[in-house]
């Protein structure tokens, strides 16, 4: 073979062999942007996973912030003082509260309470001076309740108590401690303005009895008759409110009625009725607003106004019918408040 034919075999060998590791480069370097790719993806994917495992995270992070705390206390204090010129009245209750939240939604209450009523300007038939004071206290109360949510924001609360109470009136040496059993029924419907409007309705009826030692209570030292404990009692209480973020404006009605003993030894005086079922009516309006300490509980603020009284101040003898805003029975109250739930 001449050397042309030699130098075209080499030229065509090398060539062949040029195009056959270009082919195998370019093949790698698919093989590489699969693989790349298919890394790219495969990373995307495991972000996207991590995102929803973030992301379910987060949800369930403010499910457990949304969902109501199963323990909360709290505290209060209430100031009042009636509008009389004379009669003055002056009073100041402490109360404190813990709840539950047991399963089935059962809600479970302790209170105790203690209020101390102050009565100044006040003369007796011989012109000296009746001023007196009076302790009331539950020093221990348990309820408990469950609310059923119904369509179209409408809820049903059925709740019973048992309370413990004791009286006591150091201007007239009595001493009363009395067992209460109550049972209510509460229906409201909440109306939802807007984000930041709402409104809602309550009617809650009632009935209580009283279970005693005594029916009568009497001065240790004169052995007067001072004050006599109720058998039942029966109440129907409506109330509406308007609130706008957290400041709240409310409206309430109550009237109530209780079987009271008859003692014909004392028929026709003022504390001994001859009225054997009373009428109580109460009318009141509020101002309040809740302040939120995020994690280290809320305060709770209000300013009320409230007249009360009975359709017959003396039993019903002679002219005594009460008209609404009766200054003695007209009190205007302050309320401060701190829960902590957790």
């Amino acid at each position: 073979m001449n050397s042309g034919k030699k130098f075209f075999i080499f030229m065509l060998l090398l060539t062949f062999s040029f195009f056959s590791y270009a082919q195998t480069a370019d093949n790698e370097k698919k093989d590489e942007s699969v693989e790349q790719k298919s890394e790219t993806e495969s990373a995307k994917a495991e972000n996207t996973d991590a995102e929803v495992v973030i992301s379910d995270e987060i949800s369930e992070e403010k499910k457990e912030d949304e969902k109501p705390k199963p323990f909360s206390v709290g505290i209060s204090n209430t100031m009042s003082h009636n509008l009389a010129k004379e009669r003055k009245r002056f009073s100041d209750g402490v109360g404190i509260s813990f709840s539950a939240m047991l399963p089935y939604e059962i809600n479970v209450g302790i209170n105790a309470g203690f209020s101390y009523v102050f009565r100044y300007d006040r003369t007796d038939l011989y012109g000296d001076s009746a001023n007196s004071s009076q302790f009331d206290g539950s020093p221990i109360a348990v309820s408990s309740s469950r609310t059923f949510l119904l369509p179209m924001d409408f809820s049903v609360t059925p709740s019973i108590e048992l309370s413990s109470s004791i009286t006591s009136k150091y201007g007239h040496n009595a001493v009363g401690n009395n067992l209460n059993v109550s049972l209510s029924v509460s229906a409201s419907k909440s109306f939802k303005i807007n984000k930041d409007w709402k409104a809602s309705l309550s009617l809650t009826p009632g009935y209580a009895a009283d279970i005693h030692e005594k029916d009568f209570y009497y001065d240790s030292i004169t052995n007067d008759a001072q004050f006599y404990n109720p058998v039942h009692q029966l109440f129907v209480s409506a109330g509406g409110s308007l609130s706008w973020k957290t400041l709240s404006l409310k409206l309430g009605y109550t009237f109530s009625t209780s079987e009271t003993y008859y003692d014909e030894d004392y028929e026709g005086m003022g504390f001994i009725d001859n009225d054997r079922w009373p009428f109580y009516h109460t009318y009141s309006i509020g101002l309040g607003y809740a302040l939120s300490l995020d994690e280290l509980g809320g305060l709770n603020f209000g300013l009320n106004f409230a007249t009360s009284g009975r359709d017959r101040a003396y039993g019903g003898y002679g002219d005594d019918y009460l008209v609404p805003f009766d200054p003695y029975y007209s009190k205007i109250s302050l309320n401060i408040g701190y829960n902590y739930s957790f």
